[in-house]
């Protein structure tokens, strides 16, 4: 038979921000898989943190920085999709996926 270390989990549960009432209205099935979204967000954190000590250091080593918006990511940059760009990348995935060109 399974048990649980009910204080434990508890515990675990308050360090993500679960409140104590609120702990109890859980199945431990529910509370697994809050603990596994928690375990991913921060690991997208610490992902983060570390694309951002990168990019410090890749500024750090740029001879002279372009203007912020340069490296900002905004319409102005990206390319704009025309409609026979979109028809291509469809017709790509179509292919890819095994699909056939209904239209001829």
């Amino acid at each position: 038979m399974l048990t649980f270390n009910w204080p434990e989990l508890l515990l675990r549960a308050a360090e993500i921000g679960v409140p104590p009432e609120r702990f109890w209205s859980y199945t431990p099935a529910e509370l697994g898989l809050l603990f596994q979204a928690e375990q991913k967000r921060r690991e997208r954190e610490a992902e983060i943190m570390i694309a951002q000590a990168w990019y410090v250091e890749r500024f750090q080593r740029e001879r002279k920085l372009r203007p912020l918006t340069y490296y900002l990511p905004n319409e102005q940059h990206s390319k704009k999709q025309t409609p026979e760009d979109m028809l291509k990348i469809v017709e790509m995935i179509n292919t890819a996926l095994g699909g056939e060109d209904l239209r001829r």
